[in-house]
């Protein structure tokens, strides 16, 4: 019997929640939502030619808008059986969602991102750059929300460093504290 009903997965700005959401949803057969999808959807109707990057689109969002789209997604959320990646948990019951927060150092961030998506190809100093502003940007927005740096700890079960471990690793760690076990045996790094 698993002791949560959803898995929330927050972290820096490419710190791998989109990858370990993926492995989770699939092995669990849970639906995966995404908030990032859902600002990303909103920012391609406002912008349909690009004309305005998604990192100016998300930084210039209201209050409002972000109240709303956390409203949504808490209610998802609580209703179970959904594997979500989202950047602000502080305001989620963590008796029902498993709480995990990934991380890496931005030097590893920006390199994963320069062969895939949105950054492919671009320089790995630039996308440093904006990796750093839109942390800065979410933590300016979790604090005029929640009155909190997203980032914080304390608001975790789990807080895992993406930068040293393998894929199936992080996918371990939080399948194990899902069935109230402790990993057995080293977590690799990758």
């Amino acid at each position: 019997m698993r002791r949560f009903r959803s898995i929330v997965i927050s972290g820096n700005p490419k710190s791998g929640k989109s990858s370990l959401s993926s492995m989770l949803s699939g092995a669990y057969g849970w639906r995966k939502i995404s908030i990032g999808d859902m600002w990303r959807e909103r920012w391609r109707k406002a912008y349909p030619n690009g004309d305005v990057s998604f990192e100016s689109y998300w930084g210039s969002t209201s209050m409002e808008d972000n109240q709303n789209i956390n409203a949504i997604a808490k209610e998802e959320f609580e209703k179970g059986e959904v594997v979500a990646d989202s950047r602000f948990c502080q305001y989620l019951d963590s008796g029902i969602c498993l709480l995990v927060f990934l991380t890496a150092d931005v030097s590893i961030r920006a390199q994963r991102a320069s062969v895939d998506g949105e950054y492919k190809g671009r320089d790995v100093k630039d996308i440093e750059r904006i990796l750093n502003g839109r942390e800065e940007d979410e933590v300016r927005i979790g604090k005029e929300l929640f009155g909190t740096d997203y980032r914080d700890p304390k608001f975790f079960h789990l807080v895992l460093n993406t930068g040293l471990m393998s894929k199936e690793d992080e996918f371990r760690a939080v399948d194990c504290i899902m069935r109230g076990q402790m990993p057995s045996g080293p977590l690799e790094r990758s």
